[in-house]
């Protein structure tokens, strides 16, 4: 038979489900790598957040811009609209008005 050194033997101990135990520098090594991973995965979240934010973005922005536009032609023709009436005003003369009654 072969003999193992206490050492050996606590090493391949196994747990409930049949794994050997792990020394607690390789539990350290297994948490941080969890980390890593959890923290890999966590960016990623946040960079897709960003990437979605900066399409709605640019999309309010082309929206804005079609809608300054509308506004503009709107004020164009509020504006025509206002010379017009004042053209019509100057034409009308206080004489004319006194003459329809």
């Amino acid at each position: 038979m072969h003999c193992k050194t206490r050492r050996q033997k606590k090493l391949k101990k196994s747990t409930r489900g049949g794994a050997p135990k792990l020394s607690s520098r390789a539990k350290t090594t297994k948490k941080k790598l969890a980390d890593i991973k959890r923290a890999e995965k966590a960016l990623q979240t946040k960079q897709k957040k960003l990437g979605t934010a900066q399409n709605k973005l640019s999309k309010a922005e082309l929206k804005v811009t079609e809608l300054m536009q509308k506004l503009n032609v709107v004020e164009n023709e509020v504006q025509v609209a206002n010379s017009n009436l004042d053209y019509y005003k100057r034409k009308l003369s206080y004489s004319d008005l006194q003459e329809t009654n």
